[in-house]
């Protein structure tokens, strides 16, 4: 089964800016059986193929995956890996990971138009 998600990416070509993924509590986290192609090369490929070029691809997870950062990198993204500060109520500080995954290099989207 294909969740909402999926389908949007998996429709569109290259008209994207940007998808962010918070879904589950990331790529090697436990997640939904409709959500687990999102963190496959079949998924990144799908979303790098519905971003423009330049489009970012961010994924929020709430712990490391050094597997999904080499994954990304075989999708062809430049990725970029951020920890995080995550607010626990007054437990122990912890860091969650967003990776930012550009598909190509930045083109902006307000450069005027010439005449």
């Amino acid at each position: 089964m294909v969740s909402p998600v999926q389908k949007l990416i998996a429709d569109a070509d290259g008209e994207y800016s940007a998808i962010m993924l918070d879904v589950d509590n990331g790529p090697s986290a436990f997640h939904g059986e409709n959500n687990q192609n999102l963190y496959t090369i079949e998924g990144l490929n799908a979303a790098k193929a519905a971003l423009k070029e330049g489009g970012i691809l961010a994924v929020w997870s709430a712990y490391p995956d050094k597997k999904f950062t080499k994954l990304l990198r075989r999708a062809k993204f430049e990725v970029s890996e951020v920890e995080v500060p995550a607010s626990h109520r007054g437990r122990k500080r912890r860091m969650h990971t967003i990776w930012i995954a550009r598909n190509g290099s930045y083109q902006s989207q307000n450069q005027k138009q010439r005449r």
